[in-house]
């Protein structure tokens, strides 16, 4: 199956699969959260026909700003009293946001706090990318 493309303004992105498990090795702390970031696409255009050199999908995908919760720390999200983001769960957060890290299952992931999380897509699951304009 072909993967779902979300689009921004600046790139297109792939959204990624989960297992439903964590396998990256890492279990955030505190008011932290992992995060499987969505990775910019092989391709570039409006028709995708145009295939991007690896230094520009790098960029691109370290700015995305959509992914999947993998797992969440016990103190996040404490403050939300409703629609709190939890694994499986796909969010919106700032671009950069967090560290990235290399999982043992060879896949990169995001470290971030809590605060860096903009939106948690409601009714939607983790193979579904959310529609952005």
């Amino acid at each position: 199956m072909k993967p779902k493309l979300i689009r921004t303004e600046n790139a297109q992105y792939e959204a990624q699969e989960w297992s439903g498990a964590n396998e990256s090795g890492w279990a955030p702390i505190g008011d932290a959260l992992l995060v499987l970031p969505d990775v910019a696409a092989e391709t570039v255009g409006k028709a995708g026909l145009i295939l991007a050199p690896a230094d520009l999908q790098e960029r691109h995908s370290l700015a995305s700003e959509s992914g999947v919760v993998i797992a969440v720390g016990e103190d996040a999200f404490a403050k939300i009293l409703s629609n709190k983001p939890q694994p499986g769960d796909r969010i919106v957060f700032e671009r950069y946001a967090g560290r990235v890290i290399s999982g043992q299952d060879g896949r990169m992931y995001r470290m971030m706090t809590a605060d860096c999380v903009a939106g948690v897509e409601i009714g939607g699951d983790a193979a579904a990318p959310p529609s952005c304009g």
